[in-house]
């Protein structure tokens, strides 16, 4: 066939894809986990490399990096934004299947090359379901509420993110007058990773499915595994593991359990999952750079932007963490590395300028808060010294020995790449020295955005670390096999009780086991539906039937605090404003939480209803009359309850 003939039959052949998927997602014959493992089948297919855990890497990088992108633009809500995703994926496999005629045949070229490394990625995949099985079985929307309340403050506000998205929302919508004339209060947030959660969460609710935290948790656990497949693919592509693939098993364990049992669940945990987002992002731009082949390949280009884009949009302290790790692929600077062809310098450039322009965006979105008082903002709740130093000093120590190594002349470039993405965490510390100075000028003590960047530097840390070691030293002389995989195992057993102890548990060694498994038993243990959380559930409905203005008052015992639970409902309703919340403010009353302060109430709602003339109070049916027939009754109208 001639190549015209072909490219008509291809885009025809693709246009019949996209209707097909798009017309199964809309009867709700596509969705469901099976789709997200679709997905996940179809990237392994794209032939951007031979090797599975090379696919996996890229293909994971572009994804996680470019999927917002979809939700920057203004388009209809009611679009199944997760299903054309997946159409195009389909499509543009299908296309690619008929115009390009790869030599060995279509099926050879689709089918990835797999090695014993790989299955580092495929045991990270079974660890992250393992670890988020509480999220993924969860029941319904109080299960996964009841978890979330009783974990930290911070899930609601990601939640409210995740929603916004989930349920059509768009990033130029965040900035547009709501029906009480203010912006959503997430306005100022970058929010890349809520983007691309409410892509995984799209795909397995199926289109015009309501959003709600059973959804968000799936979404999240999902982010999760995704991420640490990433990181274990981003170790096991290296190539000096194909000679010694059983060295893959430590080197690949360290990060992954540092992020689903250490400090990694620690973040996630208390309600900071695109934190270890995009965390882990830097890490894995680390590996791809330091093995790109060209400084001008548009692939690798556009996947490494893409990463820098979506740290820009999850975390934008760790842009430069980023940037600097992108920098691998740049060194050594010689101009024989640049003498590419037109086409691929126009398309690398335009990687690059994607990647600004995608930085420029949550610049923007930041701005109004990109001062130093927000640095010097927050309490202070204590970092992991220990672990912070043990990475610097391996950071530093890897770092020198490489750059030494590369001024003798007689060794590989490899050691430069290595010294400067191990250099990433270093570069972490000394921005780590300068918010500190700021913020004891400022208030006299480190407080919450340096313990969240030290904290980050332990999260890079533990991925910059081996990927640099791997490159530089390269592969060992070839030993006898069995004994290889015999020391292997040993090492990835001494590796998993890094963060705490993983294993059978023991009354006496309770306390010593590992932050992730105390958090996945508690998660387990709460999955059961808890009035708290059902009242939530009921409260956001009238809130939402009132437009938001409305204030929840949850004071009877078990409730989490008055202000939390405010948020809570209001984000439920899908109606938290800045309008909205200002109220809340009114809430700030721990004291009211308790059985024997039931008196005081009907004096307080009064008062709240007072200073707030266009709002309602929403209290619990247990409490309803008792507060209505206690306020004056020019009040009692504005006492809301729910039907039980």
């Amino acid at each position: 066939m001639r190549l015209g003939f072909r490219i008509g039959v291809a885009t025809a052949a693709a246009v019949l894809v996209v209707i097909g998927i798009l017309a199964l997602r809309a009867t709700h014959h596509l969705q469901g986990i099976w789709t997200v493992l679709l997905v996940a089948v179809l990237l392994c297919a794209v032939p951007i490399s031979r090797s599975l855990s090379r696919r996996i890497l890229l293909g994971g990088a572009l994804m996680l990096g470019w999927t917002q992108v979809l939700w920057w633009l203004p388009l209809n809500r009611a679009l199944d934004r997760s299903g054309i995703l997946l159409a195009l994926l389909a499509a543009g496999l299908t296309a690619w299947a008929i115009i390009a005629r790869p030599q060995g045949g279509v099926l050879r070229a689709l089918l990835p090359r797999t090695r014993w490394t790989d299955i580092a990625p495929l045991g990270a995949a079974v660890a992250g379901v393992v670890y988020t099985l509480p999220f993924l079985r969860s029941p319904n929307d109080a299960s996964t509420l009841n978890v979330l309340l009783k974990s930290g403050w911070d899930h609601v506000a990601h939640y409210a993110m995740y929603a916004w998205y989930a349920g059509g929302g768009d990033l130029t919508g965040t900035f547009a007058a709501m029906p009480d004339g203010s912006t959503v209060t997430f306005d100022n947030y970058p929010t890349g990773y809520h983007m691309t959660a409410a892509a995984l969460g799209g795909l397995v609710t199926g289109p015009g499915a309501t959003p709600g935290p059973r959804s968000y948790g799936i979404a999240i656990a999902l982010m999760l595994i995704a991420t640490v497949v990433v990181i274990a693919a981003a170790i096991a592509q290296l190539p000096a593991l194909r000679v010694r693939p059983a060295l893959v098993l430590p080197l690949a364990a360290l990060p992954v359990t540092g992020y689903l049992l250490g400090p990694g669940t620690v973040s996630f945990a208390s309600g900071f999952p695109n934190f270890v987002f995009a965390c882990a992002l830097v890490g894995i731009a680390g590996a791809i750079a330091i093995t790109g082949a060209r400084t001008f390949s548009p692939l690798t280009i556009f996947a490494l932007s893409g990463l820098v884009v979506a740290t820009a949009h999850s975390w934008l302290l760790l842009v430069p963490l980023t940037s600097l790790a992108f920098a691998a692929v740049l060194v050594p600077f010689s101009r024989a590395r640049y003498r590419q062809s037109r086409a691929k310098v126009i398309l690398a450039l335009a990687g690059v300028l994607a990647g600004v322009a995608g930085v420029v965006v949550a610049l923007v979105v930041s701005f109004r808060v990109l001062n130093g008082a927000t640095l010097a903002a927050g309490g202070s709740g204590g970092f992991d010294a220990t672990s912070l130093i043990g990475v610097c000093l391996a950071s530093a120590g890897l770092a020198i020995v490489g750059f030494l190594r590369w001024r003798e002349r007689r060794s590989r470039t490899a050691w430069l790449r290595a010294a400067v993405v191990a250099a990433v965490p270093l570069l972490a510390l000394a921005m780590l020295a300068v918010i500190g100075l700021q913020q004891v000028r400022s208030t006299g003590h480190v407080s919450y955005y340096f313990e969240k960047l030290a904290a980050a530097t332990v999260l890079v840390g533990l991925v910059t670390i081996p990927v640099g070691a791997v490159y530089a030293f390269g592969a060992a002389r070839r030993r006898t096999r069995v004994l290889w995989w015999v020391a292997a195992v040993t090492a990835t057993g001494v590796v998993v009780q890094a963060f705490g102890y993983v294993g059978p548990t023991a009354s006496s060694i309770n306390s010593a086991i590992a932050p992730g498994l105390h958090y996945r038993a508690d998660a387990s243990a709460l999955m059961g539906v808890s009035e708290e959380s059902m009242r939530m559930i009921r409260a956001s409905d009238v809130s939402r039937q009132h437009g938001g203005r409305t204030i929840y008052l949850a004071v009877l015992p078990a409730d989490p605090l008055p202000r939390l639970a405010d948020q809570w409902h209001l984000s439920l309703g899908g109606v938290w404003t800045h309008a909205t919340d200002r109220p809340g403010a009114l809430l700030d009353m721990t004291g009211l939480a308790s059985p024997d302060a039931r008196d005081k109430l009907p004096a307080r709602v009064a008062a709240m209803l007072e200073a707030e003339p266009s709002f309602s109070v929403v209290v619990a049916p247990d409490l309803y009359m008792e507060i209505r027939d206690g306020v004056p009754a020019q009040y009692r109208s504005r006492v809301l309850t729910w039907t039980l």
